[in-house]
């Protein structure tokens, strides 16, 4: 109830004395302190609950000094898990939709390590860009950072119109910060891009 009146910082102190225990009721509660606390801006608020989330679901903690959330694919989105938290990028995990020419899919067919890796396939000739694959990721203002990540390519052509890139967008004001990180064309075995 607090939590769909915009009354987070009562809402969250009433959750933070709650069992946490996986239960359509709990559930359906993280998924409104998450949508309420994304849309005021509060994103530790989001990240505090997004935590009780995790340990709920029994994910070990996440890889020290690695902001980034199930960064091998090696898990389940809990966003898959939980349907409860429906559409609209809620929590920290990665948010996939469909997209009519591209397949994307967690693969176990020669990860980079580990036993999972993302699979995209996009088609031919796309008439529409593809950005259904994000992931909200809690930094502090002021910080250096630095993404690496591993790609495997086939057949990515040399100069299509718009190449496949990583993107990296402010979630809050994404004209500030928009970053692009190309994926080598050509056809290629893992390899580390920063």
């Amino acid at each position: 109830y607090l939590a769909n009146r915009q009354e987070l910082d009562p809402a969250l102190e009433i959750f933070r004395q709650l069992p946490h225990e996986d239960s359509t009721p709990q559930n359906e509660l993280i998924r409104e302190l998450l949508r309420t606390a994304q849309g005021l801006g509060r994103y530790a608020e989001a990240r505090e609950v997004w935590s009780v989330l995790r340990a709920i679901a029994g994910l070990p903690a996440g890889t020290p000094g690695n902001l980034i959330e199930n960064g091998g694919f090696e898990q389940e989105p809990l966003g898959e898990r939980y349907p409860a938290l429906g559409d609209g990028g809620r929590g920290f995990d990665w948010q996939l939709t469909r997209h009519p020419e591209v397949v994307a899919r967690r693969d176990d067919e020669r990860p980079a390590g580990g036993k999972r890796s993302l699979f995209v396939s996009f088609t031919m000739g796309m008439t529409t860009p593809f950005a259904n694959l994000s992931q909200l990721v809690l930094v502090e203002p002021g910080q250096r950072y630095s993404l690496t990540f591993q790609v495997r390519t086939r057949n990515i052509p040399a100069a299509p119109l718009l190449p496949p890139a990583i993107g990296i967008v402010d979630a809050q004001r994404p004209e500030t910060l928009s970053l692009r990180v190309p994926i080598p064309a050509g056809s290629g075995e893992w390899q580390p891009v920063s």
